[in-house]
């Protein structure tokens, strides 16, 4: 006969292997070894085990035929029927206590056996899990790594390309400088000359019977001057000379006034396109030099999140480096475990088996000695149910539990009935030991300054999950931070409030302006100071101004100072227009206003220009 292991002992629950008898009964299997045993093979069996008493040697000889008659009859004078049967018995039931002993100290085996491979499996697996993690994050670590190296081979392009853009825009910007310091250079040079002497800025003279003009811009040698200049004379030219003769026409000398006034007009844009220009090359160099920080920032970052994926990556290397050496030590180890098992199975077959063919052989013996004495008794073992298990006093970790069974057949004349109770181990497996997770630590800096960047936190593994208990958790968190662009344009200020109306009547203006809040950054753009989206006209007073409110006259008493400027262009308008106001303020001579009239101009040389403009040239 053989055992089988079952699976499943309990109804309806899976659970650890056990070890029973054949699905036959012990009676039908006792009754089929005996059946094919011969007497010899039981007296063998006997003698092996080399536990029976000599008396019962000497019974088992005789019936085997081995001794003389004689012999024989001495025997059975020796050794009573009723002496040997009891031996028998009592052999067949130390057989059957040991065999039971055995085989519950099988199933505990296989059962506690069964639990450490479950364990070692569930190990294995969390091993494994952690090398396929450790794979995943060199993978991740890696795309992050050849993800990073890539942007910032991209941000140092751009980064080049800003630099080479920005060389070449203050190029053309000193250039043009150069050009306006060599204009104001001239007229530094030529600043204490007589502007309104003898001397005129046109000649005219008889050629051929006809007039010719000739212009002779005195010491203007500076193209841009020249070509201003030029274009002075070309705007006031236009009348004949007096006194040449029909058909013989020249243009008009313009006076020395307005060629003065010109002129100190033309170096005072001069000096303002200088300073517009030095703050446009330094508003330039300031917008570069903020790109380039900007670009060179972004190339930090993405460096110290190289070498951060670089850390990972080691780090991910280095657990699936000991990852791997568990997992192999716990193959190693289940396969060991195995063994173990598959040897402890074929011996407990083994020990098992020979009790069990010891114990027919003795029934054998019990058989013949009484055909022998012709003894008709039918003789019945004790027979007893399987055990059954109470609740174990724990769950695990190590307890005891009471077994018992029944009697199903009483004995007759037969081996006696084994215990019918015991105490045994039980849940002698390790108590699950679940995951324990310290508190989360508190998230670290973004990873860059724009663009996206990264933040996490970390949380500690204080206590690791073993023999089946609850995993852990996860202990890293990341989170998406500084999304916005590097290149963002500027904040506008709200709007301010509405200006006056530039007209009382008539329809005028009124605006207000945006002011800028925060610079523009990289390449961010910025609308321009008259842009729409930075200033707003409003139309205003649109009514038509009526005879009263050009010459009704003053109805208070004021006192009005009246500046007039004196320059030479726009002379005769500038004196009607004061002529008219004053005649608006008399208001019939009723005497309310007193008016006073201050004329002011530029002054007639480039040395009186620069000794009061001193500052602004200096600046």
């Amino acid at each position: 006969w053989r055992l089988l292991e079952v699976d499943a002992l309990r109804t309806g629950a899976a659970g650890p292997p056990r070890w029973e008898p054949a699905s036959w009964s012990n009676a039908t299997r006792s009754s089929h070894i005996m059946r094919s045993m011969t007497m010899d093979q039981a007296v063998q069996i006997l003698h092996r085990h080399g536990d029976a008493p000599p008396a019962l040697l000497a019974a088992t000889r005789a019936l085997s035929g081995r001794a003389n008659e004689k012999k024989e009859t001495a025997t059975e004078d020796s050794m009573r029927l009723e002496s040997a049967l009891g031996m028998l018995n009592r052999l067949v039931t130390d057989a059957e206590q040991k065999k039971d002993l055995e085989c519950r100290e099988c199933s505990n085996y296989q059962e506690t056996q069964w639990r450490i491979l479950e364990a070692t499996r569930q190990e294995l697996s969390v091993e494994s899990a952690d090398a396929a993690q450790a794979h995943r994050d060199i993978l991740a670590a890696e795309t992050e790594i050849d993800g990073l190296k890539g942007r910032a081979a991209s941000t140092q392009e751009m980064l080049s390309v800003l630099a080479r853009e920005c060389a070449e825009e203050s190029a053309s910007l000193r250039g043009q400088l150069a050009v306006m310091l060599e204009d104001i250079g001239f007229m530094e040079r030529t600043k204490g000359s007589a502007w309104c002497s003898s001397q005129r800025l046109f000649l005219a003279q008889r050629c051929g019977g006809r007039w010719a003009g000739r212009d002779r811009p005195a010491a203007v040698a500076a193209p841009s001057l020249l070509a201003a200049v030029k274009g002075g004379q070309r705007s006031r030219q236009g009348s004949e000379l007096p006194g040449l003769s029909a058909g013989c026409s020249l243009r008009r000398t313009p006076s020395c006034e307005q060629v003065r006034d010109d002129f100190l007009r033309l170096r005072t844009e001069t000096l303002e396109q200088r300073d517009a220009l030095r703050g446009e090359l330094q508003a330039a160099s300031t917008s570069c030099r903020q790109a380039k920080r900007n670009y060179h920032s972004q190339i930090e970052h993405l460096q110290a999140r190289s070498r951060s994926a670089q850390t990972k990556l080691a780090t991910a290397m280095a657990k699936q480096n000991a990852a791997d050496e568990r997992l192999h030590n716990k193959a190693k180890q289940l396969h060991q475990l195995e063994a173990q098992r598959a040897s402890m199975s074929a011996q407990c077959f083994k020990t098992v088996g020979g009790i069990e063919s010891k114990i027919c052989g003795l029934r054998k013996i019990r058989d013949g000695l009484q055909k022998m004495n012709s003894n008709t008794a039918h003789l019945l073992d004790c027979e007893v149910s399987k055990w059954v298990r109470e609740e174990c006093s724990a769950t695990c970790g190590g307890g005891t539990q009471t077994i018992s069974r029944s009697v199903l057949v009483h004995p007759v004349g037969g081996a006696a009935c084994p215990p019918l109770q015991g105490v045994q181990r039980c849940a002698e497996e390790p108590c699950p030991v679940h995951c324990s997770l310290a508190d989360w630590g508190g998230w670290s800096g973004c990873s860059a300054e724009c663009g996206g960047g990264i933040m996490e936190r970390v949380r500690q593994v204080l206590v690791k999950p073993r023999h089946s208990g609850q995993p852990c958790g996860e202990t890293l968190e990341t989170q998406a931070c500084k999304t916005e662009s590097c290149d963002h344009d500027c904040s506008l200020a709200a709007w301010g409030s509405w200006s006056s109306c530039s007209r009382a009547c008539g329809g005028g203006l009124s605006s207000r302006q945006r002011h800028v809040a925060a610079p523009a950054v990289g390449a961010g753009t910025c609308p321009g100071a008259r842009s729409r989206s930075r200033l707003q006209y409003l139309a205003c007073n649109t009514q038509a101004c009526s005879a009263s409110t050009s010459s009704g006259g003053c109805q208070r008493k004021l006192d009005v100072v009246l500046l007039l400027d004196g320059g030479a262009q726009g002379w005769p308008e500038v004196r009607t227009a004061a002529a008219a106001l004053v005649t608006a303020l008399d208001g019939g001579g009723a005497g309310r206003v007193q008016l006073a009239v201050q004329l002011f101009g530029g002054p007639r040389t480039l040395d009186t220009f620069s000794a009061c403009t001193s500052s602004a040239g200096a600046s």
